[in-house]
C-alpha cells in the first residue's frame, strides 16, 4: 500500500491533460508521458528484423530520497538542466531540491542554496517565465515567500513577500516580460501585479476568487501587452454575481474597466487568442457567449434542444472553435463553430467523459487535422471514431490485418474495427501518443472487435496518421520518440491498479516493425516516467522511477546514440503525403501537404539540427472540405448529406430594412482552416437570394443568410427604380384623367331619365323611358362607368 500511494503522488510538471476554468474548461493535450505497467512480452513479433550496431549506454543515478511526490522540471530550449523536487508525506519533514546540469547525468542536492538550514517547506509547485526559461520561481508553503532564481537554479534567492500580509498560492508570468507576473491570494481572495519579480506589489483587484479565471492579454487582439482580463466577484456571494474587467497599465483604479457592461454577470470565461467565451447559468441551465476580436459578448447558437450544463473547449484556431457541451442529462456533444464562434453544427453526439477528462485526442503529428474520439454507442458501449478533417466527418479506424506474430486477424469494417483506450483510461492505460516531430506517427493501446473492452490490450502504431493499423506490442506499454521518429522506445506501462516492476525497455528504429530490448538496471524499477528533450530530436532519455522503500527515486539515463547505424544523407529521405482513408487526393483541409521523412529501413541518426523540409498546395475542394452547416444535420447520423434539423428555428432573413441581398445556405460550410478552392465549391457554396422591399437581415450562419457587402449599391438602384414607377404611375393618371374629361364632360348633355349607355352607332343613346331626343332643359345627370 506503501508503493501504491507513491505512485498515486508522482506528478510530472510536463504532463498536462486538462486545464480547468471555472466552468468554462480548455482541453489540452498530453505534453509528455507516463510510463510503466506489464512485464515485457517475451514473444513480441520480429518483423525484418535489424541488427544494431551497438547497444544502447545507461547510466543509473539514485537519490536515495523516499519522500513519496516527486516534481520533476525540464526547461527545455538548449539546456541541460533538469530539477527535481521532492516532498514529504509528513508536512513536518522536509521537501528536497536536486538539480542536475548534464542533462541526467549526475543530480547534487541543493537545499543549502535555497537558504535552508532547517526543514525545507515548499508549495508543490515549480513556475518558469516563459520569456526567459533561466528564470525560475519556487514558492514557500508558509513563509509568505518565496524562492527566486534568474540561472536556472545555480542559485537561489529567499524573497519574502511585500507587504508582508500578501500570500500568493498561483503566479502566472507575462508571456514576453520575463519579470512581471501576477499573484493570487486565496486567503484575501486579492489579485496583484509585480513588475520586479515580486519585490513589490500592485493590488488589482478584491473579491477575485480562486477559482474563477485571470490572464494576461495578448498581442494583436490586445492592442496594450500589459492589459489583464479578471472576474470580480460580489463580496459577499461569491457565486451570484461575476462581472469581467479589464485592467490597463499603469493599473489605477482609472484605468479599469468592465468588459462589454451592458452583458452582465456570468459564472466564469476563458481567453484563447482572439476569443472570450463566457458562461451564464440561470435556472441550472447555462448558455454559452462569445466574444470575438474583442467586440462585444453574441450568444453562441448551438443545434440542441437539451439543456447545457457545462462549456469545454477541445480546440480553437483562426477559422473554428471545437467546443464541448455537457448536457444536464449527463451526454456530452461536440460542436464545430464557423470563424467567429457563434453558430455551430453537430459534429458528433455523445463523446465518452469519465474519471474527469475527455476521450478525444487531436493528433499532434497531424499538424491539428486529424482527431480521434470515443463515443458511446447502445448496450453501454464504446467505439472509437477518427476524424481527418478536424471534425467535419467520422469514421471508424482500420484494423489491422495481422497480429504481432504475424496471424491473421479476422476483422472487417463495420461490423469489427480498432477501438482505442484514450484519456478516459489512464489509470489503466497511456492515452494516445503523438508529437510533431514524428509526422504521421500515432501510438496507443487498443482492441479489434465490435466495441472497447479491457481484454486483449495491446499496442497498435498506425505510420501513415491514422488511416491504418498495426499491432507492434502485446501488452501495455508507455512510449516515447527520438530523433524525429527515427527511434521509438516502449517502457512498462505503469498505472494505479498494475505495479508490476522491470529491468528492460523495447527500442525500435524502424517505426514497429521490429524491436529490441535494453536491460537498464540490475534493479527492479517501476518506471513512471521518460523525458526526452523538446522536439525529440535527441538520442537520449532520462527515465525516472521507484525501485524501493528504502532506496526510493532512481534516475537512468539511456543514451540510445551507438543504437544508430550512422548519419542521415539526403538519400535516406523522402516525401511523404497525409491523405484521407475516403480519398487517395492526399488533401486534408484543403491542402497537399508533402513532408520529409526518413526511410524506415534505413537505421540512421538525423540528429538535433535536422528539420523536416515542407511543400504545401491548394486543392480542388472535394466533398469532404465540407461540413453541415447551422441549422441542418447528417442524414445519418455521422455520415450522410446534409438535411435541414426541423428541430433548430433559422431567423427569418428579410425581417429587416436596410439590405436587399442575402446568402441561402443549401445545408453546408466550409470547414474551418480549409483552403481548398474551385471544385465542388460552387455546388456547396450559399446561393445569393433577393429580398423584399425593405432589406433583410443577418441570419444563421457563416454561409447561411449573410447579407452582401453591395447593400450602398443595391439601395441605390432601388430608389431609383422606385422613382421610376412613381413617375409612371403619375403620368398615367394624368392621362386617365384627360380622356375621362373629354369624353364624359366636355359632350351634350342629355335629357332626364334613367339611362344606360350601349352599343350604338357613333354620337347616338338609346333611352329606356322612350324619350326621342334629350332637350337643353334637362338636369345632367352622373355617368355610370
Amino acid at each position: 500500500m506503501a508503493l501504491a500511494r507513491v505512485f498515486l503522488l508522482l506528478l510530472f510538471c510536463l504532463l498536462v491533460s486538462q486545464t480547468t476554468f471555472g466552468l468554462v474548461h480548455r482541453l489540452k493535450e498530453d505534453q509528455g508521458l507516463s510510463v510503466s505497467g506489464e512485464r515485457v512480452s517475451e514473444h513480441s513479433r520480429t518483423v525484418l528484423l535489424r541488427n544494431l550496431r551497438d547497444l544502447p549506454i545507461g547510466h543509473e543515478v539514485p537519490l536515495q530520497d523516499t519522500n513519496p511526490l516527486a516534481l520533476i522540471h525540464y526547461s527545455g530550449s538548449d539546456s541541460k538542466v533538469i530539477l527535481i523536487v521532492t516532498y514529504p508525506s509528513n508536512p513536518a519533514s522536509t521537501c528536497n531540491v536536486y538539480i542536475s546540469t548534464d542533462y541526467g547525468g549526475t543530480f547534487s542536492k541543493i537545499n543549502t542554496r535555497l537558504q535552508s538550514t532547517g526543514p525545507l517547506h515548499l508549495y508543490t509547485n515549480i513556475i518558469i517565465s516563459p520569456e526567459d526559461y533561466r528564470t525560475i520561481i519556487i514558492p514557500h508553503l508558509s513563509q509568505g515567500a518565496m524562492y527566486i532564481s534568474t540561472n536556472e537554479g545555480q542559485s537561489f534567492t529567499l524573497r519574502s513577500f511585500s507587504p508582508s500580509t500578501i500570500n500568493p498560492r498561483t503566479l502566472k508570468f507575462h508571456p514576453t516580460k520575463e519579470s512581471w507576473f501576477l499573484a493570487h491570494d486565496p486567503t484575501t481572495r486579492t489579485l496583484y501585479v509585480s513588475q520586479n519579480l515580486g519585490t513589490s506589489f500592485i493590488e488589482i483587484s478584491k473579491n477575485v476568487n480562486s477559482t474563477h479565471e485571470y490572464l494576461w492579454g495578448n498581442m494583436p487582439y490586445d492592442a496594450d501587452p500589459s492589459t489583464i482580463y479578471y472576474n470580480v466577484d460580489s463580496p459577499t456571494d461569491l457565486t451570484s454575481e461575476v462581472h469581467l474587467y479589464v485592467q490597463k497599465f499603469p493599473y489605477t483604479p482609472a484605468s479599469r474597466t468592465e468588459f462589454d457592461s451592458h452583458f452582465g454577470v456570468h459564472d466564469d470565461f476563458l481567453m484563447i487568442d482572439r476569443y472570450i467565451f463566457a458562461q451564464k447559468t440561470v435556472n441550472q441551465r447555462a448558455t454559452l457567449y462569445v466574444s470575438y476580436d474583442r467586440k462585444p459578448f453574441q450568444m453562441a447558437h448551438l443545434p440542441s434542444e437539451l439543456p447545457h450544463q457545462n462549456y469545454y473547449v477541445a480546440s480553437l484556431d483562426a477559422k473554428q472553435a471545437l467546443v464541448i457541451v455537457q448536457h444536464t442529462n449527463g451526454q456530452f456533444n461536440l460542436y464545430l463553430s464557423e470563424e467567429m464562434g457563434i453558430y455551430y453544427s453537430l459534429s458528433l453526439p455523445d463523446i465518452v467523459y469519465g474519471n474527469g477528462v475527455l476521450d478525444l485526442e487531436i493528433v499532434d503529428s497531424m499538424n491539428g487535422t486529424t482527431y480521434i474520439c470515443n463515443q458511446n454507442i447502445p448496450n453501454s458501449a464504446v467505439r472509437t471514431l477518427i476524424s481527418f478533417d478536424a471534425g467535419g466527418n467520422w469514421e471508424m479506424l482500420r484494423p489491422p490485418t495481422a497480429d504481432t506474430t504475424g496471424n491473421r486477424l479476422e476483422c472487417i469494417l463495420p461490423s469489427c474495427s480498432l477501438h482505442l483506450h484514450m484519456s478516459s483510461s489512464q489509470y489503466w492505460r497511456t492515452g494516445v501518443y503523438s508529437t510533431a516531430s514524428a509526422p504521421g506517427i500515432i501510438i496507443a493501446h487498443g482492441v479489434t472487435g465490435a466495441k472497447l473492452n479491457d481484454s486483449n490490450v495491446n499496442l497498435f502504431i498506425s505510420r501513415d496518421g491514422g488511416v491504418s493499423w498495426n499491432m507492434t506490442l502485446k501488452s501495455s506499454w508507455g512510449v516515447s520518440v527520438l530523433d524525429y521518429g527515427g527511434l521509438i522506445i516502449a517502457a512498462q506501462d505503469y498505472h494505479q491498479f498494475q505495479q508490476t516492476p522491470s529491468r528492460r525497455l523495447a527500442y525500435s528504429c524502424n517505426e514497429g516493425r521490429s524491436w529490441s530490448y535494453f536491460q537498464f538496471s540490475q534493479t527492479n524499477t517501476v518506471v513512471f516516467g521518460v523525458i526526452t528533450e523538446p522536439g525529440q530530436g535527441t538520442a537520449v532519455v532520462s527515465l525516472y522511477g521507484w525501485q524501493s522503500a528504502s532506496s526510493g527515486w532512481v534516475v537512468i539515463r539511456v543514451n540510445f546514440t551507438n543504437s544508430f547505424t550512422r548519419s542521415c544523407t539526403a538519400n535516406d529521405y523522402y516525401m511523404w503525403t497525409p491523405y484521407d482513408a475516403k480519398s487517395d487526393t492526399g488533401c486534408l483541409l484543403g491542402a497537399s501537404v508533402q513532408i520529409e521523412r526518413r526511410n524506415p529501413f534505413t537505421c540512421c541518426r538525423s540528429g538535433k539540427e535536422y528539420s523536416h523540409n515542407v511543400i504545401y498546395s491548394i486543392c480542388s475542394c472535394i466533398e469532404e472540405d465540407f461540413e453541415c452547416d447551422y441549422g441542418y444535420e447528417h442524414a445519418n447520423g455521422i455520415t450522410g448529406s446534409c438535411i435541414r434539423d426541423e428541430s433548430i428555428s433559422l431567423p427569418d432573413p428579410c425581417a429587416t430594412s436596410g439590405v436587399s441581398v442575402y446568402y441561402q445556405s443549401q445545408g453546408y460550410r466550409k470547414i474551418g482552416g480549409d483552403v481548398c478552392t474551385g471544385g465542388i465549391e460552387g455546388q456547396y457554396a450559399a446561393v445569393e437570394k433577393s429580398c423584399c422591399v425593405g432589406g433583410v437581415n443577418v441570419t444563421t450562419s457563416g454561409t447561411a443568410g449573410v447579407v452582401t457587402d453591395k447593400e450602398g449599391d443595391n439601395i441605390a438602384v432601388l430608389m431609383g427604380v422606385l422613382l421610376l414607377v412613381a413617375l409612371f404611375i403619375i403620368l398615367t393618371m394624368f392621362i386617365v384623367m384627360i380622356i375621362l374629361v373629354v369624353k364624359y364632360i366636355i359632350r351634350p348633355k342629355p335629357s332626364s331619365g334613367v339611362y344606360s349607355r350601349v352599343p350604338a352607332d357613333e354620337g347616338h343613346v338609346q333611352y329606356r323611358n322612350g324619350a326621342e331626343s334629350p332637350t337643353d332643359d334637362d338636369d345632367e345627370r352622373p355617368l355610370p362607368l
